[in-house]
């Protein structure tokens, strides 16, 4: 059991593509040519690198998409070709091979979940190395109600360890780095009985 499990499912849930209505209300446009976004940890089968992109295009963004495993990159090459290779990179959301201030938003669709508190720590002091100074960093993850069954139900689901947070958790590690929150939306898609998720935005200290 392990990685292997989880990169062969194809049911998966997309927090971005059911959240594109609120981001393109409120996600500004890029200000200047090659503002970065990325999406950080994919699911080769998850429709949220489909909605990364579409946003990008539509926000002027300049899109890169990061994995520190190789086998969500392979899967994906071996279903859908070699389409997004310009845009997928693989490294850790801890060492990002960008320069300081450069990056306009970074979105974690349900990464968390397979974070340590360390991990997490060090990806959201990385997160406000490379932010630019109005940059987010953006969260979407499950609404949390029974912590302890949904944890145990996710472990059996996604065949690896599981770390659940609810909003205060999340938002304690993360405020520990030079970032701060600026919303929490408890986010529902409109005419859909898919359950509430919530979407967290931090930014960079200052």
């Amino acid at each position: 059991m392990g990685w292997p499990e989880y990169y062969r499912r194809t049911e998966i849930r997309s927090f971005l593509q059911e959240a594109m209505p609120f981001f393109r209300k409120n996600l500004p446009k890029a200000a200047e040519e090659d503002e970065i976004a990325i999406l950080g940890g994919f699911h080769p089968h998850s429709m949220s690198i489909w909605a990364f992109q579409d946003l990008c295009q539509q926000k002027g963004y300049l899109p890169l998409v990061v994995d520190k495993n190789d086998t969500p990159f392979t899967i994906r090459r071996n279903f859908y070709g070699r389409e997004l290779d310009q845009m997928m990179v693989q490294t850790d959301l801890t060492n990002l091979p960008l320069a300081p201030k450069t990056v306009r938003a970074i979105f974690l669709d349900s990464t968390t979940i397979f974070m340590s508190d360390d991990e997490l720590l060090a990806a959201a002091q990385e997160a406000a190395r490379v932010l630019k100074p109005h940059g987010q960093l953006i969260i979407m993850v499950d609404d949390v109600i029974w912590k302890s069954i949904f944890q145990l139900l996710s472990r059996w689901i996604n065949h690896y360890p599981v770390k659940i947070r609810n909003v205060r958790q999340l938002t304690d590690i993360i405020e520990k780095s030079e970032l701060k929150i600026n919303y929490n939306c408890y986010y529902s898609q409109e005419n859909s009985y898919a359950p509430p998720f919530n979407i967290l935005s931090f930014s960079p200290l200052g």
